[in-house]
C-alpha cells in the first residue's frame, strides 16, 4: 500500500485486517458501521453484491443518480442533497464495478471531505486500484488541500469555504475513511478469497469482531503463498495494468457508432445499446446466444423499474438500455471481434435501431 499510494501516505501494520475477499470486507464494515433502519447512498449503477448485503443487514440504500454525460461519475454535491440523519455512509467502487469510471483524486477528496462534514464514513471498494493509471488518491494523507486545490474540473475548483479548508488541512482519514481491497484481481487468484479492510483503531475493533465470527480466518494458503511474491509480482501488475488499457483503447475504437460508450476502465466497460424498443435483458440475452458475447445487462445495476428512484416506469425503461461488458479475460483479437460481433447484431437482428 505503501508503494501505491505513496511516501505521503499514513499508513500502519495495525490499520488493515484480511478478509475472506473484498465482499465479506464489505459485509463486516456494514455489520460494523450500521444499524438496521439506517442509510447508506450509493451510486446508480451500483455494485449489486453491496446493494444486497445492504438489504440483508435491514439497511436502506439510497439511491444516487450518476449520468452518462458525466461518464457516470457521481457528483458530491447531489449525494450531499440525499444525507439525512439516519446516514452512516456514502460507498463508492472506484474503478467502478459496473461502468469502469475511474473517479479522479480529487473527486474522492470532495466525498471524503463531505463525509468528515457530516461525520458519516466513506467506504471506497478499490478492488481495481492496481489497473488505474496513477495513485488512486491521496486519501491516506494528512492534507486533502493539495488534491483539492490540483483538480482542473470546474466543480471542484470551486472556492472552498473556510469551514472546509479547515476540515481539509487537518484532515484524520482514520476517522472516516473505509478502504477494501481484492487480491484476486491484480494476483489473478480469483476463487481463493483473500481481501482487506484499512480502517481507525476504534472501527477496527467491530470488523474484527465480526470477521472472527464470520471466517474465523481468512484462507491460510493463499496468504502465504502471496506473503513473498508480492514485491516478485509487480512488474506482472503493472504489466497487466497495460495489458488492459490497451484492450480499453482497442474496444472503443473498434466499436460501431450506433454503440454508445459512456465509460471505461479496470475490467469493465458501459455500452449503450441501439434498440429503443429492447431492454438490456433481451440485448445481452440475443448477444449471448447468438453472438457468442458475454454481456451482463444494467437492470442487474439499478433499482427495479417500479422504485420511486425512477420518477415512473416510462422512465425505468428508457434507462435500461445499458450493458457491462468484460475486458479482463479476452486478447485483443477478442475484444476486436466484440466490435464486429456488435454490428452484425444491428445489420442482422432486423430490430429498430435508434438513429
Amino acid at each position: 500500500m505503501q508503494r501505491t499510494y505513496g511516501p505521503g501516505a499514513d499508513l500502519r501494520v495495525e490499520d488493515l485486517a484480511i478478509s475472506a475477499g473484498a465482499n465479506l470486507a464489505f459485509v463486516s464494515v456494514v455489520m460494523s458501521v450500521c444499524d438496521p433502519g439506517e442509510e447508506v447512498i450509493i451510486p446508480v449503477p451500483w455494485y449489486f453484491n453491496q446493494e444486497q448485503v445492504l438489504m440483508m443487514r435491514g439497511v436502506r440504500p439510497v439511491a444516487l443518480r450518476t449520468r452518462p454525460e458525466d461518464g457516470f461519475v457521481p457528483q458530491a454535491k447531489e449525494a450531499e442533497k440525499l444525507v439525512t440523519q439516519r446516514t452512516k455512509a456514502i460507498a463508492l467502487v472506484s474503478p467502478n464495478n459496473p461502468t469502469g469510471a475511474i473517479y479522479p483524486p480529487a473527486l474522492l477528496a470532495r466525498f471524503a471531505l463531505l463525509c468528515a462534514r457530516h461525520n458519516i464514513a466513506l467506504i471506497l471498494d478499490e478492488t481495481y486500484r492496481d489497473f488505474c493509471p496513477s495513485s488512486p488518491h491521496a486519501l491516506f494523507s494528512q492534507s486533502l488541500v493539495p488534491t483539492l486545490s490540483e483538480s482542473d474540473a470546474s466543480e471542484l475548483r470551486q472556492e472552498l469555504t473556510k469551514e472546509e479548508i479547515e476540515i481539509a488541512s487537518r484532515w484524520d482519514w482514520r476517522k472516516n475513511l473505509i478502504s477494501l481491497y481484492s487480491f484476486s484481481k491484480s494476483y489473478a487468484v480469483p476463487g481463493h478469497r483473500l481481501g482487506a479492510v484499512v480502517c481507525g483503531a476504534e472501527l477496527m475493533q467491530q470488523v474484527e469482531k465480526v470477521l472472527d465470527c464470520l471466517q474465523i480466518c481468512p484462507p491460510r494458503a493463499i496468504q502465504l503463498a502471496l506473503a513473498e511474491q508480492i514485491p516478485v509480482l509487480e512488474p506482472f501488475v503493472q504489466e497487466q495494468a497495460h495489458t488492459l488499457a490497451h484492450r480499453h483503447a482497442v474496444l472503443k475504437s473498434s466499436l460501431p457508432s450506433s454503440w454508445k460508450l459512456a465509460a471505461q476502465g479496470g475490467f469493465f466497460a458501459y455500452l449503450r445499446h441501439p434498440f429503443p424498443s429492447h431492454s438490456s435483458y433481451s440485448v445481452s440475452q440475443r448477444l449471448a446466444l447468438e453472438l457468442g458475447v458475454a454481456t451482463l445487462p444494467g437492470r442487474f445495476f439499478q433499482p427495479e423499474e417500479g422504485a420511486e428512484f425512477w420518477g415512473s416506469r416510462e422512465r425505468a425503461r428508457e434507462e435500461d438500455r445499458w450493458v457491462r461488458v468484460g475486458v479482463a479475460n479476452v486478447d485483443e483479437d477478442g475484444v476486436r471481434g466484440v466490435g464486429e460481433r456488435l454490428e452484425r447484431a444491428v445489420s442482422e437482428w432486423g430490430w429498430e435501431v435508434e438513429k
